[in-house]
């Protein structure tokens, strides 16, 4: 699918003709992958030895991984359990109301920029 007919929300995405601009995007993102380290960060900030690069640990809990860990710690427990060849674990989210999830989107980012707010506050010399 083009990525502009899913930007635009164009009618039958599928059939929609790719454009010199999806071409671009598709660059533009195999880029950005390529230049991501395994933690995360672009590998030119978190390879990077300038001495003005500096990092602070914020821990984030991922309520996914976290139901993984949950499962597979409750797996070890039974010594007879040994995890398929070639299996791995996913979350599947799912909401309890079956709502939708970007109405998630908005209030996630609304906390998180609150929640730095108060961090860059609390940073603040007086």
């Amino acid at each position: 699918m083009p990525p502009t007919a899913f930007l635009f929300r164009k009618r039958n995405p599928t059939n929609a003709q790719w454009s010199e601009w999806d071409y671009l995007l598709i660059e533009a993102v195999q880029t950005l992958e390529s230049e991501r380290c395994h933690c995360g960060l672009p590998v030119y900030i978190c390879h990077s030895d300038d001495p003005h690069i500096r990092f602070r640990i914020e821990e984030d809990t991922c309520e996914a991984t976290k139901a993984v860990d949950i499962f597979e710690e409750g797996k070890r427990k039974d010594d007879a359990y040994k995890k398929p060849p070639g299996s791995t674990l996913r979350p599947m989210p799912y909401t309890t109301d079956d709502s939708d999830f970007v109405t998630y989107r908005d209030r996630y980012y609304q906390a998180e920029m609150e929640r730095r707010k108060e961090i860059m506050d609390s940073l603040r010399v007086s």
